[in-house]
Formats: C-alpha cells, structure tokens, sequence
C-alpha cells in the first residue's frame, strides 16, 4: 500500500504528493492572523507576529 504524505498539524492526508502537502500548510497553517501574510516555515510566521505586530503565538 502506498504511502500518502499527511499534515502533522491537523492529521489531514488527502495529499497526492509533497508539494500538495507544502502548498495546504502554506495556506492553513503558517498565515498571519493579523494581515493574513503567508510564511513557508511556522518560525518565520513566529518572526514577522514578533516584529510585525509585537506577537507571540503560544504553542
């Protein structure tokens, strides 16, 4: 059976491959909640709250 890649921020695995995954963690997981901008790593999102908006997201 093969192996789909699946989304360890919300267990979803309706993903036909990697950058499928890459491209719904961009858009649901790692936006700006205060001007919606999109990070590619949730530490870059923990960066631009910081400076941005003087933010900090709890785990």
């Amino acid at each position: 059976m093969e192996r789909r890649p699946w989304c360890w921020y919300c267990g979803e695995s309706d993903f036909y491959d990697e950058k499928s995954l890459i491209q719904h963690q961009k858009e649901m997981h790692f936006q700006c909640p205060h001007c919606k901008k999109k990070c590619n790593m949730a530490c870059e999102l923990a960066v631009h709250a910081k400076k941005h908006h003087n933010k900090i997201f709890d785990k």
